[in-house]
């Protein structure tokens, strides 16, 4: 008994400190294709699959500390890698922290319609609140020192989803970032239910690589989806989902001063 439990405390502290290396995201070749300016996405719906690589095979996720098993199994998924030149030797790590709590910076954010065949507005409304019952709106946080672990409430109104409540956290660990925003009420889409709390999760990774002098980003969304009314609609699918995480990483770009609005179209 004492040997199993010892055995599983020396697992689990080998995820926990592998969790944020730069191989379990990232091959050799797409660090180097990335810090040159690539981007990577790839995006499955069901058994539909696009990928900016022209493969059509599914990028399984890495089972960490922050990304559960079950999201593999999720209807929707999708990856996008990238990289953000920022030397922390010359530029303040505190910026970076505080910004990326800034959550009414991200209302008006753009993406590319597929459905419109054109850039519009994605999230109509975003701002933290002060609890899940968001009773209350609040101003965005300025730290004065960044915390390992810090978490808040976030009402975002989506231009297909309608309102949304997230937890949102955010985890610093040495010189690293990881972001997790999760829906703590249920989804929907023209009135019709997608799925419960806990289902539509976006998780961002900024690992700091000093050599490179800068972030490689790894983000994924990942939404359950139930149903067989809502997935018949044609509103849902790989490529939309796409441009979707392809906005979001464009807004985050934004602070690195690099413009990618030329980029948001991925299909």
């Amino acid at each position: 008994m004492i040997e199993a439990a010892l055995v599983l405390l020396l697992n689990v502290s080998a995820l926990c400190s592998d969790s944020l290396s730069v191989d379990v995201f990232f091959s050799p070749d797409e660090v180097d294709k990335v810090v040159q300016g690539d981007i990577y996405t790839f995006s499955r719906f069901g058994n539909k699959i696009k990928n900016t690589d022209g493969s059509n095979t599914v990028r399984k996720l890495p089972v960490t500390e922050y990304i559960a098993k079950e999201l593999e199994g999720y209807e929707m998924v999708t990856i996008e890698k990238a990289f953000f030149p920022y030397d922390l030797k010359t530029k303040p790590k505190l910026a970076f922290y505080n910004h990326l709590q800034k959550y009414s910076t991200v209302a008006g954010t753009l993406y590319y319609s597929r459905t419109d065949q054109k850039v519009q507005k994605l999230v109509l409304e975003s701002y933290r609140v002060d609890s899940a019952d968001f009773k209350q709106k609040e101003k965005d946080n300025v730290h004065t020192q960044i915390k390992d672990y810090h978490k808040d409430y976030v009402y975002l109104r989506d231009n297909r989803f309608g309102k949304i409540v997230f937890s949102s956290e955010i985890f610093h660990k040495n010189d690293h970032f990881v972001t997790k925003q999760t829906n703590i009420k249920p989804l929907s889409m023209f009135r019709i239910r997608v799925n419960d709390k806990g289902e539509y999760q976006q998780i961002s990774f900024y690992i700091y690589d000093e050599d490179k002098k800068g972030y490689l980003y790894y983000a994924v969304h990942a939404m359950k989806v139930r149903g067989g009314l809502i997935k018949t609609l044609g509103r849902l699918s790989p490529e939309s989902f796409a441009n979707r995480i392809r906005a979001m990483t464009v807004h985050i770009a934004a602070f690195f001063q690099m413009d990618w609005s030329e980029r948001r179209k991925v299909f």
